[in-house]
């Protein structure tokens, strides 16, 4: 076989070598299969023959002790002729198969060791090939390297030409873009131009024009400036008759705002004072009930007036003190009777949503109405405690299931059992004397 030493390396020399020593290699391998699969066959019938040779070994032991124990026996009776024959022909046949046995396993033996001695000497050669094969495998890997290496510089050089053909046709593409966009620019200014001639053009027709007016023109704007000036004049005079209509203007507009606030405040004033008027009438319609003239719901008119004159009114008191009826003095005694700070319901607007939440000004009314008869131990006192822990309750159910001040306090109003309770609450007030 010829070596790298001898010629030089070539790809078709090395090839047309690798593929005889492959077909070497691929024949030896093949001989070494089929001596392994012949040696195992063999192998395979060898047991097969001495299975059946230790079966007709044990069948013969058999057969002989039975016929010893027939021959010892003394009270059997002697076999017949045809049994003692037929005994002796299947010894006979049994001998014939062991030796027939025997002699094939010598000889499947022989074979064997031919085929282990075939299969070591193919393995044998095989190796020796396999490292001859090894050999040449190293070496044509390192020279595949060396050309590899050759062939990886050479590849460098062409990406390096590459990248330099890549930035020329780049520098190529963007000057032809360039010039394109030149084209374009100079096709833009060339139509400009000639977009700007025609309006010179049209420009010089109407510049004749405007020269031809302007002499028409200049003698009107001369009549004109005279007629500005006297204007002018005229102008100063009314401008200083105009600033004496404006400061008036202004001082009757700020009479306007002013009178605006006394008339915002006369009608709060006239609101407030409609909650002492409905308080004194209901006053003097019980003065009026007590004559004997017949009058629908007289006894009603009488006990509201009675609650009137007898019973606390938050609301009356506060329009009082706001129209100065009652002297500040009173308001600290007002306060510890509603238990209320009276100072911020003084407005017209929070005296209005006061009175709006009917059924909490009624729960005041009702407290400074019996704080007198809260500090005795009598009957109506302790019910009117009850009742109250029933509206403290209701309260606490109420805040439980709203969150703002706004909701609870709605939900207190349209309660059905708050209006029932005040009820209750309203008739003690009225029976407290009667005890």
């Amino acid at each position: 076989m010829p070596s790298n030493t001898d010629a030089p390396f070539t790809p078709h020399s090395h090839q047309m070598s690798s593929n005889a020593q492959d077909l070497g290699n691929l024949r030896l391998e093949n001989d070494l299969y089929k001596s392994q699969a012949r040696a195992q066959s063999l192998q395979a019938s060898n047991q097969q023959w001495m299975r059946t040779n230790a079966t007709l070994q044990e069948e013969n032991a058999r057969m002989r002790s039975q016929l010893v124990l027939q021959a010892q026996s003394s009270h059997m009776l002697p076999p017949s002729q045809v049994i003692f024959d037929r005994q002796t022909a299947e010894i006979t046949v049994l001998q014939a198969q062991l030796h027939h046995s025997q002699y094939f396993n010598k000889d499947l033996t022989k074979q064997l060791k031919d085929a282990k001695r075939v299969a070591t000497a193919a393995k044998d050669a095989l190796e020796y090939a396999r490292g001859d094969f090894i050999k040449e495998c190293k070496e044509f890997e390192r020279a595949i390297s060396e050309k590899d290496t050759h062939i990886l510089s050479l590849l460098a050089e062409i990406e390096a030409k590459d990248v330099q053909v890549e930035l020329v046709e780049q520098e190529i593409t963007e000057k032809e873009e360039a010039a394109l966009i030149s084209q374009n620019e100079i096709e833009q200014l060339r139509a400009a131009k000639d977009e700007t001639n025609n309006v010179l053009a049209r420009a010089h027709e109407e510049l004749d024009f405007e020269r031809d007016t302007h002499g028409t023109t200049q003698e009107r704007l001369e009549d004109a400036l005279r007629d500005l000036g006297q204007e002018r004049m005229e102008h100063d005079g009314t401008a200083a008759d105009l600033e004496t209509v404006l400061a008036d203007l202004e001082r009757e507009k700020k009479r306007h705002e002013e009178a605006k606030i006394d008339l915002q405040e006369s009608r709060n004033k006239l609101h407030i004072a409609r909650y002492v008027w409905e308080f004194a009438a209901k006053i003097r319609l019980r003065w009026f009930c007590s004559h004997p003239i017949s009058r629908p719901n007289r006894h009603e008119t009488i006990s509201d007036g009675n609650r009137a004159a007898h019973d606390a009114n938050v609301i009356v008191d506060l329009a009082l003190l706001s129209l100065g009826i009652i002297e500040d003095s009173y308001k600290k005694w007002l306060e510890s009777m509603y238990g209320i700070d009276l100072e911020q319901y003084i407005d017209y607007g929070k005296l209005k949503e006061l009175k709006a939440k009917s059924k909490s000004t009624e729960l005041i009314n009702f407290k400074a109405s019996m704080s007198e008869d809260l500090k005795k131990n009598t009957v109506s006192a302790m019910r009117f405690r009850e009742l109250m822990k029933e509206i403290d309750e209701i309260r606490g159910r109420i805040a439980e299931s709203h969150e703002s001040e706004e909701e609870r306090e709605k939900a207190f109003e349209n309660n059905q059992s708050v209006t029932w309770v005040l009820k209750m609450v309203g008739a003690i007030v009225s029976n407290r004397d009667r005890e």
